[in-house]
């Protein structure tokens, strides 16, 4: 009476034996594909200097003369680094209009609002796919970016990528 109310308990035998050793050869070989794949991704990482030029648009007032050599910009959305202000070029701000007399396309000026073209610098790791400053910002052409220095922000885009003397 006392057997039928006790539950049956497991035993190790040769099938869990060979079935275990099956997994533990299979987590290894999975373990070293995985090491062996990441070494070789990092191998084909190279850092390199890159300079890129931005342009902050329809900044109003003053505010893009407080742009200065040597401040670092901040992506004020995600809060990485982007680099450092090497050069600063302020210029009026356009608008495209349409000439209504000869239908042309014109830049007409914005009275009160400049436009700042940045030019940064900053260490970068390089793979295939992606340039990638060393606080994680992806920097691409066409990019919209939200920038922050110390006094100032702006909105707008990465217009150009400089590497070493090559040219984007």
């Amino acid at each position: 009476m006392d057997t039928q109310n006790e539950k049956p308990r497991w035993k190790l035998n040769g099938f869990d034996i060979i079935l275990i050793a099956v997994v533990l050869v299979a987590a290894a070989a999975v373990l070293f594909i995985w090491r062996s794949s990441g070494q070789s991704s990092a191998a084909s990482v190279s850092t390199r200097t890159v300079s890129y030029t931005i342009e902050l648009q329809k900044m109003v007032g003053e505010t893009a003369y407080e742009i200065k050599t040597g401040d670092t910009i901040v992506d004020s959305a995600k809060k990485y680094v982007m680099g450092t202000v090497e050069s600063v070029t302020v210029a009026p701000a356009t608008d495209p209009k349409i000439d209504l007399t000869t239908g042309d396309t014109v830049n007409s000026e914005i009275p009160g609002v400049l436009t700042a073209l940045i030019e940064l610098s900053c260490d970068c790791s390089e793979t295939d796919s992606a340039i990638t400053a060393a606080s994680g910002y992806v920097v691409r052409i066409g990019s919209e970016v939200q920038a922050a220095g110390p006094g100032y922000a702006g909105t707008g885009y990465i217009v150009a990528i400089e590497r070493e003397g090559e040219a984007l």
